[in-house]
């Protein structure tokens, strides 16, 4: 028995409620699923030397075994012309080699046969193919060649 009154006397710190709620928040920051980036199509179309386009794009993970993929292209009236003929399911890639493709936009369909689902993604025209970069020369002289 203790000689202090019951205000002095020690209690115990962690009690089974403060706990509780001192250890909720932290079930939240813990992720439950993997964490991955989320990536659009990336769709791009690179003009060829020998006149045409070639147009390619990335893999979605929601894609399906039935997905396919429809290229076209719109003109500056808003005319839409189909540019692959068949659906193309295999592949990530198509080369169009009609000429006048670099005035159009281009847009790419995706369709989940299985879903019903539809995407549309616009296809970003490479007006360049490559970029040259100019080195500092100050960085240049030090180098030992």
């Amino acid at each position: 028995m203790s000689c202090l009154p019951d205000p002095w006397r020690r209690k115990p710190l962690l009690t089974p409620v403060f706990a509780f709620w001192a250890v909720l928040p932290l079930c939240f920051l813990a992720p439950s699923a993997s964490l991955s980036e989320i990536l659009d199509r990336g769709a791009v179309a690179v003009p060829m030397e020998e006149g045409g386009m070639f147009f390619s794009w990335r893999w979605s993970k929601k894609d399906g075994p039935k997905t396919t993929f429809h290229l076209v292209g719109v003109d500056a009236q808003g005319a839409r012309q189909p540019l692959n003929e068949q659906p193309i399911s295999d592949v990530t890639w198509f080369r169009h080699d009609a000429d006048g493709a670099s005035e159009r936009s281009h847009f790419l369909l995706v369709s989940d046969d299985g879903h019903g689902k539809q995407e549309i993604s616009k296809v970003s025209t490479w007006q360049r193919i490559h970029l040259v970069i100019c080195p500092r020369r100050d960085i240049i002289d030090h180098i030992r060649w």
